[in-house]
């Protein structure tokens, strides 16, 4: 566990995606935690104008820092990458906000697919039960958390309940060109998992083919990049690219492995962050 206390963290889910915790009551937590500076980069969304004025306003009561943020789900030679997109202000593009919309109709399709199963299993949900709670879209870890509530069991085993997917992600180098488009930067997200789910040369590779394409930068400080694979990894990335560094917690709820501000960047590195926004 990393024991010092973050300045910023750049990485934290929401109920908009796939976390358990209202936007402001993630801002609630990280001044609990003496966060100066967060980011909400729930999956493929973003708030819309009253609601980013909204959460700068309730930021600004705590002396928050509110950074606009996105994790997109993309797929590069048929691997999954996710990128972070930030900006001190959005202004995405309609191809931005195609995709977007895009994937929030398949992971829809995708849900009553999974609440089909689910009828048939005996373990009837409706979709307005899933959306109640303030999800953008139906994704598999809100159905997962409905059906515990409702029915009791294991969260980890409900997520077990999964039906064959479409393709339907953007690829990682048309969001890393969207983003720009958009008045954003394209981060790599935690480069360790990737180690983790593929290996250290695919690894390599993917991050050679994207820093290419145009990425400009990687999230060097998180909980997935541990291993000694992944921390010699951020030292030939942040040796050979002149990059945008940045950290998080990936956080998505109280009970997960990593509290908000676990991870993140120090005050020196955060300043040296926003010059680069």
């Amino acid at each position: 566990m990393k024991n010092i206390q973050s300045y910023a963290d750049l990485h934290l889910h929401s109920i908009y995606s796939d976390g358990e915790l209202s936007p402001k009551k993630l801002i609630n937590n990280a001044n609990k935690n003496h966060v100066k500076v967060i980011s909400i980069t729930d999956h493929n969304m973003l708030f819309n104008s009253d609601e980013r004025m909204n959460l700068f306003n309730f930021c600004e009561k705590y002396g928050i820092e509110l950074i606009d943020g996105i994790e997109i789900s993309t797929m590069h030679n048929g691997i999954s990458v996710h990128i972070l997109g930030y900006s001190k202000k959005f202004n995405p593009t309609e191809n931005f906000n195609y995709e977007i919309n895009y994937m929030h109709s398949h992971y829809i399709a995708r849900g009553k697919k999974i609440l089909k199963k689910m009828a048939d299993m005996g373990y009837p949900i409706e979709m307005n039960e899933v959306l109640q709670k303030g999800a953008t879209y139906a994704h598999r870890n809100i159905i997962a958390q409905t059906a515990k509530e409702k029915f009791g069991g294991e969260y980890s085993e409900w997520l077990k309940i999964t039906v064959p997917e479409d393709d339907f992600f953007i690829s990682a180098v048309k969001a890393i060109k969207y983003l720009h488009e958009s008045n954003a930067v394209a981060i790599l997200a935690h480069p360790g998992s990737l180690i983790r789910r593929n290996d250290y040369k695919t690894t390599i590779k993917i991050v050679e083919d994207l820093f290419q394409a145009g990425l400009d930068g990687v999230e060097a400080f998180s909980p997935d990049n541990l291993s000694t694979e992944a921390k010699n990894l951020m030292d030939i990335i942040r040796k050979k690219y002149d990059c945008i560094v940045t950290g998080g917690t990936d956080y998505h709820n109280e009970s997960g492995r990593n509290k908000i501000g676990q991870y993140g960047l120090s005050e020196k590195e955060y300043i040296n962050f926003i010059a680069r926004l």
